[in-house]
């Protein structure tokens, strides 16, 4: 039936709500541990000093002394990968900025786990940024099984958070955001990630 919950895409159904007024109030947080120390914290700072409000995404990678291994551009949905960097990128962290300002989406978990990264960080519009990294369970999985587990956490996370968008009680833009902290949340209960820098969202959709 027209405007049902489905599985979510990255993008709420035309004509889905969305007039909500809402704003996001992230005066009201988690409390942030900071996932990025040493030497790539201070890239992160950095790279934060440059990106934080650019309108497209670029990626640093960076080994666990700070060494930058390259950095790439690309656009407002996000960058590509040749084979060659891929190869570059295991056992490093992966720094990059979300223009829109959500936390780590789906594809950026997939990513961490099938690039072998040690850490992935996404620097946040605004303010704050969201460090991630795998547990030791989550590591042992293939990775068909953690994208599979990603995939069934995010499609649940949206049947909760659609009614909001739905009946205008949530803007779309916030929801979208919402939706990603709570993956992340999620699958930190499930003891597949750890994650650093989540903001707090609407105890109803809890």
């Amino acid at each position: 039936a027209e405007n049902e919950p489905r599985a979510y895409d990255g993008k709420w159904p035309a004509g889905g709500g969305g007039g909500g007024t809402e704003r996001r109030d992230d005066s009201v947080r988690t409390p942030r541990r900071d996932g990025a120390d040493g030497h790539v914290g201070e890239q992160v700072k950095d790279f934060a000093s440059y990106h934080r409000g650019a309108s497209r995404e670029t990626a640093r990678i960076v080994d666990s002394d700070g060494h930058i291994a390259f950095q790439k551009p690309g656009d407002p949905a996000g960058v590509s990968f040749t084979d060659d960097e891929v190869g570059q990128m295991r056992g490093r962290t992966l720094i990059h900025n979300h223009p829109g300002g959500r936390a780590m989406s789906s594809a950026d978990l997939i990513a961490l786990k099938h690039m072998g990264l040690r850490e992935i960080i996404a620097v946040r519009q605004g303010d704050g940024d969201t460090a991630v990294r795998l547990t030791p369970r989550a590591s042992k999985m293939s990775d068909k099984e953690f994208a599979s587990a990603v995939g069934t956490t995010d499609n649940q996370v949206f049947q909760r958070v659609w009614p909001f968008v739905k009946d205008g009680r949530v803007a779309e833009a916030v929801a979208n955001t919402y939706h990603h902290d709570l993956v992340l949340q999620t699958l930190v209960d499930q003891h597949l990630i750890e994650a650093d820098g989540l903001k707090a969202v609407p105890q109803e959709m809890l």
